[in-house]
């Protein structure tokens, strides 16, 4: 590969970077098996549909949340390709119904402790049913319940990727980017990580994936000065994975990455592993 920037012919000789991997032509059809990780919010908020927002899903099948929906999505995905869809209420796909204001109901709070916010158990109908308190009035003693799910009569935003074709390609990911040996318990918003860019303190730290490392003693490169001093203090996924210095690339969410930009990205972390230590997690979601 030659590069005529002497920037980054710099950062190629630090990093080690060989040629990116190639596309992977491979489309979804029905009757694949394949794994996703699927995101979905309602309101700013993210919804928790699936653990550790993974599912596995066999193309055509049906049943699910998210069905049938879901599959029309994801027929015709490439390897790594996202793909975005609504769902509004009253929408077949939708895991709730519309909101039932009958299910907003006073209960006595004599026996029980509650705290306004809290998932409370109460018996409604003959059954035990978890409800939400969202109002508490202590001088008469009882609480407003709502019993409807939290998703009911909300619009939601799904991000759906496309991880696997099948299980042997799943366990690829985490040979791809191993997790550091030592990851300490210690977390980074993104204002906390600014304060780490060689100015305003002595240390440089910077994000990749999810893992803050230290990069203090590549301060020749990361620190005041460097040349690639602007990455220092923020989330340098994306700038790495598309192999470019522009600031505008830091801090912005990878979700999209297609397939040679994390061939390009796996690269720089081996190189990070290999040469700085972790000092915690990123919990500023980017993803």
């Amino acid at each position: 590969m030659q590069v005529r920037c002497p920037r980054l012919r710099h950062l190629v000789n630090h990093m080690c970077i060989p040629k990116p991997a190639t596309g992977n032509e491979r489309v979804v059809v029905g009757g694949d098996t394949v794994s996703l990780l699927v995101q979905a919010f309602y309101d700013g908020t993210k919804a928790s549909l699936f653990k550790d927002d993974r599912t596995t899903l066999v193309c055509g099948k049906g049943g699910g949340l998210l069905q049938p929906a879901l599959d029309d999505i994801v027929l015709g995905m490439r390897l790594l390709e996202c793909r975005d869809f609504v769902l509004e209420v009253g929408n077949s796909s939708h895991p709730a119904g519309p909101r039932d204001e009958s299910l907003v109901i006073d209960v006595s709070t004599n026996r029980m402790s509650v705290a306004l916010g809290s998932t409370v158990r109460i018996s409604y109908g003959g059954e035990a049913r978890l409800a939400k308190v969202v109002k508490l009035d202590e001088h008469e003693g009882s609480a407003t319940c709502d019993l409807n799910d939290p998703l009911s009569g909300k619009t939601l935003r799904v991000s759906v990727r496309l991880l696997a074709f099948d299980a042997a390609l799943i366990e690829q990911e985490p040979q791809q980017f191993p997790e550091p040996v030592n990851v300490p318990e210690r977390s980074f918003n993104l204002g906390e990580l600014s304060c780490f860019n060689g100015r305003r303190n002595s240390s440089v730290f910077l994000s990749v994936r999810g893992y803050v490392y230290d990069v203090t003693s590549g301060a020749q490169f990361y620190g005041p000065g460097g040349p690639y001093g602007h990455m220092a203090g923020s989330d340098a996924t994306v700038a790495l994975a598309k192999f470019s210095l522009d600031p505008l690339l830091l801090n912005q969410p990878w979700l999209h990455l297609n397939e040679a930009e994390l061939g390009t990205l796996a690269n720089f972390v081996r190189t990070l592993l290999g040469k700085y230590p972790c000092v915690g997690k990123l919990v500023d979601e980017l993803v």
